[in-house]
């Protein structure tokens, strides 16, 4: 878990390749669950290969699967693959409360939080925050 949170500490520039994406999903999973203890997420069979930074990917990913555990659910998180052409869709869903009044806006600040309390030491960012960074 410290070498996730050292690897998002540090930016650097994204090494584009071609990534097979059930590697990375299986590998975010492992470090989710190494995070938060027992948990029940199912990773998808998927033969989807990205262009994309590999690190980059799975730092999102592992950002959305643990904003997802933290939602307070006790419902299983459920993360889907679907393929359209070339194009490739991640869904990551939880049965949390949601944001409630807050600003849609607001959710892509860096270090913006809905959690009220944080301990010294978190992933201090919305789960949406990870598609700005995807997307840039």
């Amino acid at each position: 878990m410290v070498e996730d949170i050292m690897r998002f500490a540090k930016p650097r520039s994204p090494v584009i390749e071609d990534v097979e994406l059930r590697p990375i999903l299986v590998d975010a999973v492992a470090s989710a669950r190494a995070g938060e203890g027992s948990i029940d997420i199912r990773v998808p069979d998927t033969s989807a290969v990205l262009r994309a930074d590999r690190e980059m990917v799975r730092a999102a990913l592992l950002n959305l699967l643990l904003n997802a555990l933290q939602s307070g659910s006790t419902e299983p998180v459920e993360l889907f693959v679907s393929e359209q052409g070339d194009r490739c869709r991640i869904d990551i869903a939880d049965r949390g409360a949601g944001f409630g009044d807050i600003d849609p806006e607001r959710l892509f600040e860096a270090f913006h939080t809905t959690k009220r309390a944080a301990p010294a030491l978190v992933w201090r960012s919305s789960g949406a925050s990870s598609r700005s960074r995807v997307e840039r």
